[in-house]
């Protein structure tokens, strides 16, 4: 029997497209009649795994030479912030010396279904000893024609205390009391070509590093970076 249309009912945010990618049957495809509760098992366990709903359910019309497909959904929370409190500093004397606008703190927040395309917004945020901003963006099917995923990372981390060397074994650590010894920014690009729903091949970027540094690190150590730089820019390679 022909597939005469899909409907699908409860969506407030959520894309159609990215339910009926997920079917193993699209609109105008025949399908035999016995196995359409196979199938539409199939189908409701590829939208559910998606994690954007709380319930599918599935019901059709069959009519003489043609059914129609009936989907109904309820979207779950897409937002869930993690804060928490850790200690970083070394030894409570350091903590508690430090204010508590500044203090160690740390917030993830997941925002999932971003705008709608089955996307994702991750954001890690850390405060204290050593402050830190991480946010990865991942979209499915950024070309969909192309069927190419896409994600994005990128972080910032400025450090209070670095090591600049080692006397007897011990690492040397440099700090100074207002201001940060280093920054570091680090970027990637991910692409990835479905070629089903369970196949796909991914292409990274190699991770773009930037960093730089306090001058006074020329202090502590006169060839912390070659030629008295206090910034560097290099790529980095590495395997899963």
């Amino acid at each position: 029997m022909r597939v005469d249309s899909i409907v699908v009912t409860g969506l407030k945010k959520t894309k159609r497209p990215v339910i009926t990618r997920q079917m193993v049957f699209q609109e105008g495809d025949t399908i035999d009649l016995q196995e359409l509760e196979a199938l539409n098992k199939v189908n409701k366990d590829n939208i559910y795994n998606m994690g954007l709903f709380t319930s599918v359910a599935f019901a059709n019309e069959i009519g003489d030479s043609s059914i129609e497909v009936h989907i109904s959904v309820q979207e779950r929370w897409y937002i869930w912030p993690n804060p928490y409190v850790n200690l970083a500093e070394r030894v409570w004397s350091e903590w508690l010396t430090i204010p508590i606008w500044t203090g160690s703190f740390t917030d993830w927040v997941e925002w999932s279904n971003l705008s709608g395309w089955n996307d994702k917004l991750t954001v890690y945020a850390q405060g204290g000893y050593t402050q830190a901003v991480t946010a990865t963006y991942s979209r499915p099917f950024l070309f969909p024609k192309a069927k190419v995923d896409g994600t994005a990372f990128f972080s910032i981390l400025n450090d209070k205390e670095i090591g600049y060397g080692t006397q007897g074994g011990y690492l040397q650590l440099a700090r100074l009391n207002d201001e940060r010894m280093r920054q570091s920014y680090t970027g990637q690009l991910t692409l990835g070509k479905r070629f089903s729903r369970r196949g796909r091949f991914c292409m990274d970027s190699p991770p773009t590093n930037t960093f730089h540094i306090n001058d006074s690190i020329t202090f502590f150590n006169t060839e912390y970076l070659p030629y008295n730089l206090t910034a560097i820019h290099y790529p980095s390679v590495g395997r899963l």
